[in-house]
């Protein structure tokens, strides 16, 4: 075979593997319509949580000099800035009820609201002196116990518990990598870092490690029994509760011809096979557990947060600001 035959045959392999390429990535339009809310701030705003349909929060700031809280009593169509004496970017924020909140922040802080917000009382959680680790993720299991965790990359990690309410916690430390994200269902609690996903069934005193890896992840969300998890590398895999066997793996971020997703959340709320993800420059919906995805709006926001309040109903927050409403057309 000549060589002019060989480059020709080369070149006609590279074009296929391009428009394969191209059209894999091409998505359809999700039907639901999005709404640009006014935050009333430009800071990032990296987390956001609803109580109902009226009432919600979203947190986030300036990592090392500004905290900020935002919060609506009218569906999102108005917010307002709520003082927490936190002085520096707050992460994550949940929920039990009306008179249990937990906020998390960066160096280890903590802050705990009896009456929606309306005072913020510090949390001192006991970290060694000069320690500015991030808490990332919370989690209000019950009136009684709460989880937090947190680290700093391929550092170090910690995860907090509290059995008495936020008045005092017990932490345990990790030397290899960060703990990003917590989910829980009923009893079982999930949590996600770098490269490994971790459950416990007995509130955070043990944990059973799941057989997935190869990303660094971000957020997890559970529906039913089934666990979703996504990464900043472009990996998003399905698992389930208690079968902890190599997962499914939805979307392979190591793949060279692949368009990376670097995803910041995942969210689905009482049907597993409705699906949501977003991140930088990226916000997606599944109908289907994950096979294929139609884009969620126009692509051009940098998203770091979702919070479903039913499977037509939900909240992004981001950067800048951003705070949008999407909703089922």
């Amino acid at each position: 075979m000549s060589r002019f035959a060989i480059k020709q045959i080369l070149l006609l392999c590279l074009m296929t593997c391009a428009i394969s390429f191209c059209s894999c990535d091409k998505t359809e339009r999700a039907p639901f319509h999005i709404t640009a809310l006014d935050s009333g701030t430009d800071s990032d705003l990296m987390a956001v949580h609803f109580l109902n349909t009226d009432t919600g929060f979203a947190v986030g700031g300036a990592r090392y000099s500004k905290a900020e809280m935002l919060r609506t009593q009218d569906g999102g169509n108005s917010w307002h800035s709520l003082e927490t004496g936190l002085t520096v970017g707050i992460f994550d924020i949940d929920f039990f009820n009306d008179s249990l909140g937990i906020a998390v922040a960066y160096g280890g802080l903590l802050v705990k609201t009896t009456d929606l917000g309306e005072s913020w009382q510090l949390i001192d959680l006991g970290f060694p002196a000069g320690t500015y680790t991030p808490l990332r993720s919370v989690s209000i299991l019950n009136q009684n116990t709460i989880v937090a965790v947190g680290g700093v990359g391929y550092e170090s990690g910690v995860l907090a518990i509290s059995t008495d309410s936020a008045n005092t916690w017990t932490t345990t430390w990790s030397e290899e990598l960060e703990y990003r994200s917590l989910a829980t269902i009923e009893n079982k609690l999930v949590l996600a870092g770098f490269s490994e996903v971790l459950q416990s069934d007995d509130q955070g005193q043990t944990w059973q490690l799941h057989n997935v890896s190869d990303d660094y992840f971000s957020d997890l969300a559970i529906v039913q029994d089934h666990i979703y998890v996504c990464g900043v590398f472009g990996t998003l895999a399905k698992g389930h509760l208690g079968e902890y066997e190599p997962w499914q793996v939805l979307r392979d971020g190591n793949k060279l011809l692949k368009t990376r997703w670097r995803m910041e959340a995942i969210a689905a709320h009482s049907d597993p096979d409705q699906v949501f993800v977003a991140g930088e420059g990226l916000f997606k919906y599944s109908p289907n557990a994950g096979a294929d995805w139609m884009d969620v709006g126009d692509q051009s926001h940098d998203l770091l947060d979702l919070h479903l309040l039913d499977n037509s109903l939900g909240y992004a927050v981001g950067r800048n600001g951003i705070l949008l409403r999407f909703e089922s057309e």
